[in-house]
């Protein structure tokens, strides 16, 4: 039987608070975020359907940011090099948890009159975040030092533990 890592939930506050459930396969590098509740300040709200989808969309984002997408710019110029979907490949259905809640604090801002205060960008920051911390809990390591986190990263991080960064590659 194959021992599984499960971690969960921790809180890491950019705004919001994020409670994340991963589950790791030390033995393939394999992981899969089992639950993902964001609860977010963001004052009265006014829409919550639409906060809901903001809070869920932003947090796959930032997994396919943290998981999935190899971002690669050129060094002299910043152009960027990883434009097709075959090295920044966006998340789909399959990779995000099957569980996702949300909550707010609702308490109202004083500084406008409606007591509002916006979500935006910060559920994409949030998401990735929270999934790059709960790895890094769960396997007990601080070595995964590049994204995206692939099963090889992983396995190379329980393995040893200090690991320099590897180069960055360019795809032409």
């Amino acid at each position: 039987m194959t021992p599984l890592i499960a971690l969960g939930p921790d809180r890491y506050l950019l705004a919001l608070f994020r409670g994340t459930l991963q589950t790791i396969r030390t033995d393939t590098g394999e992981h899969r975020i089992v639950e993902y509740l964001p609860v977010a300040d963001v004052g009265t709200v006014l829409h919550p359907r639409s906060l809901g989808a903001q809070l869920h969309g932003g947090a796959i984002q930032g997994f396919g940011h943290a998981l999935t997408q190899n971002i690669v710019y050129e060094p002299r110029y910043g152009k960027l090099l990883s434009r097709r979907f075959h090295h920044n490949k966006p998340p789909t259905i399959l990779d995000i948890p099957l569980e996702m809640g949300w909550e707010a604090l609702n308490i109202p801002e004083t500084s406008n009159p409606v007591g509002a205060k916006g979500v935006g960008e910060v559920a994409g920051l949030a998401g990735s975040a929270a999934v790059l911390c709960a790895i890094q809990n769960a396997i007990g390591s601080r070595a995964v030092l590049r994204t995206p986190v692939t099963p090889n990263r992983i396995l190379d991080a329980i393995a040893a533990e200090t690991a320099t960064p590897a180069r960055l590659t360019t795809y032409a």
